[in-house]
């Protein structure tokens, strides 16, 4: 949903998911994150950005113990060029940071 100063308005997502966290730097620049359904009880991370007209989703690191499921559920941005996302990685039963360098999640 997008506030525009005096309703509510409903925006397009791309793909199926679940999202957990959200930054906004700017009308043009907004991050969110969270999760999707890979099958069975397995997920991925999920990560769209916001350039002002539209959610795209961005390609996402995968997780670092194969064959288990993983989120992203909170994100931090500072101008466009970088911002940090925290999630899990429920294989390892550990926690992992990625970060947005203004070219690729990393």
């Amino acid at each position: 949903m997008h506030w525009n100063g005096q309703a509510w308005i409903r925006v397009p997502s791309p793909g199926p998911g679940s999202l957990d966290g959200v930054a906004v730097t700017s009308a043009r620049n907004a991050w969110a994150v969270g999760s999707y359904g890979t099958g069975g009880d397995h997920y991925a991370t999920l990560i769209v950005h916001w350039n002002g007209a539209a959610w795209q989703r961005v390609p996402s690191p995968r997780n670092p113990f194969p064959g288990h499921g993983d989120g992203l559920g909170g994100v931090a941005a500072v101008g466009d060029h970088a911002a940090w996302a925290v999630g899990y990685a429920a294989g390892g039963g550990a926690g992992w940071i990625v970060q947005w360098n203004g070219t690729a999640w990393k």
